[in-house]
């Protein structure tokens, strides 16, 4: 949803322990507000790193959630 397909402006730049804990709006979430909680078990080398946490159903999520 850019004016040219695949690129991006850069508004800024941070880093993830900059977004620990920050409350967050996800437009397609049920909830009004996200957090943003760590997770050591993804890898940092695919992808963004952002993933989502279900720890109804994954034992890893409910897991890394038990340990925070």
């Amino acid at each position: 949803m850019t004016h040219e397909p695949g690129k991006y402006r850069k508004i800024m730049e941070i880093s993830g322990t900059e977004l620990l804990g920050l409350s967050l709006s996800a437009p397609l979430a049920q909830y009004e507000t996200v957090y943003s909680l760590p997770m050591e078990s993804i890898s940092m080398s695919k992808g963004t790193g952002v993933v989502t946490s279900v720890p109804s159903d994954s034992p890893d999520d409910y897991a890394m959630l038990r340990d925070l």
